[in-house]
């Protein structure tokens, strides 16, 4: 079984390296997803590979101590865990790349904008009716004041 349990450290010391790159920049990136994360593990992901094996996030480690939450289970203790700030990052980072995470924050994006100049619309709208009602009606008073 020793070699089985070898083969899959090899191969998950393969993936942490060939995935550093694109992970680093998703975690640092500006994604709702990557926020959320540092708010967890801290503001920075390992600069190197190498510290990846043992990063248990800044604000995991800083929280292991902490009380935990309502059901008596502190979960950013369990992430201080070598290994396991590394985990949780990665199945964010393949939500968000592979489960459509970056296109469904665009397509939120894009709906706000759209609702934002809709609003916008509307106001200028509400804004032009009073301004032709009072110009209207301002109009319409002096003439019969004559």
């Amino acid at each position: 079984m020793g070699g089985q349990e070898d083969e899959a450290n090899r191969e998950l010391l393969s993936t942490i390296r060939h995935d550093h790159p694109k992970m680093k920049a998703f975690y640092n990136g500006p994604s709702r997803a990557a926020a959320e994360l540092r708010k967890r593990y801290g503001p920075k992901y390992p600069t190197f590979w190498r510290d990846v094996l043992t990063w248990t996030g800044a604000a995991a480690a800083a929280g292991a101590g902490a009380a935990g939450n309502a059901d008596g289970n502190d979960d950013k203790g369990e992430d201080s865990r070598d290994g396991m700030a590394w985990r949780h990052v990665r199945k964010a980072y393949l939500r968000y790349t592979e489960g459509g995470g970056k296109e469904e924050e665009e397509r939120l994006e894009e709906q706000r904008k759209l609702e934002e100049e809709r609003i916008m619309a509307e106001e200028r709208a509400r804004v032009e009716s009073q301004l032709a009602l009072a110009s209207g009606a301002g109009g319409a008073g002096g003439d019969e004041g004559e």
